[in-house]
């Protein structure tokens, strides 16, 4: 079986066909690196592209620590001054304005004045990252005091309740004992700073600590998420390139039956029932080797030479899915909705948001920009999301991938059972894929669509919950489709004449 097995992958792998979807994928992979470069390109306000005459990854490292820096100072601006007189505020033209003002008056905008101006500019080279960072992860202790100090003064039962709402609690946990035993900063004046937070709050937080600590952990840049290691190529690629897979593997396989049919060793398999259904599985397993060759193997070599170039990855970097999307059919939100200035509700599809989808690695509402009508951004709410590794969540993509494709592969021997010409298959199989994502597009969060197995085409978007369905819906129904499927093949083929 295995020897059989093994000459139908080299017949496959030899033809012609494969070399032009071989081809395909190989573009595809630099389209990928391709729309990575021209995400990092930096423009002007007039449109002309600013070139660095320093290391662009260096300066662009100090202005991703000094950005996020800048939130937590602008936070901590804002809680000085609403510990002082109105009139301070009204004095300082701008945020470390040095405007003459009463220090006794306004004490709490003075002393964050003398002490954290300095931290706010990147271009300020005598702030090293180093005390950037450090000045950050005292802001977030700071921040998250009083949350703890509930926490910990609360009784059992509402630990459980509040531990099980709060995103990475064990790992914030963790940093900040870390923040103290490590981080010296003398800055007393501010220990009467600690603003009450809730749950959604600290995910927000949580969601940007927890990345940042394990970037710091592992001695990682700052800006990795805008370098194109091996898992975030991965990630990237299959998000991008989805449908593109599906479509490359329908191409792929969807003759294999009529080569047996031509060759005429089709005709070996009528001599025993018991023969066509190890026939059967013998297409299956060469099938998946085959996609799986002209598929997955150039990325991962791709995704190999990353690594070894970079010499480091991202595998248990943190990423956030949809709360409820692995062990749910209901997503936490039926739909997304658009929140805009100009536009209506009624504008966009009542399930379907007008942004990409991930991996996510930031938390916010879904926001239309109303500042001249720039691109809308948008993510999950923090309080919707749980975090996983980049390596699970490349895993389940892949995983899913398969999946689909043995769904493909089940209906494909179907269809070559019942179709005489390879040609008609193809064309049957592109109207059916066609037809199935304009139903699902049009009629989306339809409750028949949940039964259907071309609803669950982009898996990206149902672990990030950005459809009304979830991952564990499609897993399930596709599982269903295969299986019935794969018995009703057995079932046609014992007993179908192969006489074309």
């Amino acid at each position: 079986m295995l020897k059989w097995i093994l000459q139908d992958i080299k017949r496959s792998l030899l033809s012609r066909k494969t070399y032009i979807l071989m081809l395909v994928v190989l573009m595809s992979i630099g389209g990928q690196f391709y729309m990575h470069n021209e995400s990092n390109r930096v423009f002007d306000e007039d449109g002309v592209e600013i070139v660095y005459d320093s290391d662009p990854e260096a300066d662009t490292e100090r202005n991703s620590i000094f950005s996020i820096l800048s939130e937590e100072i602008n936070y901590v601006h804002g809680l000085a001054g609403s510990l002082s007189p109105a009139k301070c505020l009204a004095e300082i033209e701008d945020y470390f304005g040095r405007n003459e003002f009463d220090p006794d008056a306004c004490h709490s905008l003075y002393i964050f004045d003398q002490v954290y101006a300095k931290y706010y500019r990147s271009d300020n080279q005598e702030i090293s990252n180093d005390e950037a960072l450090d000045l950050y992860f005292y802001l977030f202790d700071k921040r998250t005091e009083s949350f703890f100090d509930e926490y910990d003064n609360s009784d059992v039962d509402f630990q459980k309740v509040l531990a099980e709402k709060t995103l990475n609690f064990d790992e914030l946990r963790a940093i900040k004992n870390n923040i103290k035993e490590t981080i010296k900063f003398d800055l007393p004046e501010f220990d009467g700073i600690k603003p009450r937070m809730g749950v959604k709050e600290i995910n927000e937080i949580s969601i940007k600590i927890v990345s940042l600590n394990y970037i710091i952990s592992n001695n990682l840049p700052i800006n990795l998420e805008s370098n194109l290691t091996a898992t975030f190529f991965i990630a990237k690629y299959i998000n991008n390139f989805f449908l593109l897979l599906l479509l490359l593997g329908i191409l792929a396989i969807y003759d294999t039956f009529y080569r047996d049919y031509k060759s005429g060793v089709i005709k070996n398999i009528l001599t025993s029932p018991t023969k066509r259904s190890r026939y059967l599985f013998m297409k299956t397993i060469s099938a998946f080797v085959t996609i799986f060759i002209i598929m997955a193997l150039p990325v991962l070599l791709t995704a190999l030479g990353l690594y070894l170039y970079l010499g480091y990855d991202a595998l248990n970097y943190p990423v956030y899915i949809s709360k409820r999307t692995l062990s749910s059919f209901t997503p936490v939100r039926q739909y997304s909705p658009v929140i805009s200035d100009f536009f209506p509700d009624t504008v966009f599809s009542k399930f379907e948001t007008i942004c990409e989808v991930g991996p996510v690695t930031s938390s916010v509402i879904e926001i239309k920009n109303p500042i001249f009508d720039t691109v809308p951004f948008c993510r999950l709410d923090a309080l919707t999301v749980t975090s996983i590794s980049l390596k699970y969540f490349i895993l389940l993509l892949m995983g899913y991938y398969f999946l689909l494709m043995t769904f493909i592969a089940s209906l494909n021997s179907l269809m070559s059972m019942l179709v005489k010409k390879e040609l008609y298959n193809l064309i049957i199989f592109i109207v059916i894929l066609s037809v199935s994502g304009l139903i699902a597009k049009f009629f989306i969060g339809s409750s028949v669509l949940k039964l259907l197995p071309f609803t669950f085409i982009n898996p990206t978007r149902l672990l990030m919950g950005t459809l009304p369905y979830t991952f564990l819906n499609g897993v399930v129904i596709l599982s269903v489709w295969t299986i019935g499927l794969i018995i009703t093949n057995l079932i046609i083929i014992k007993r179908i004449d192969f006489t074309y």
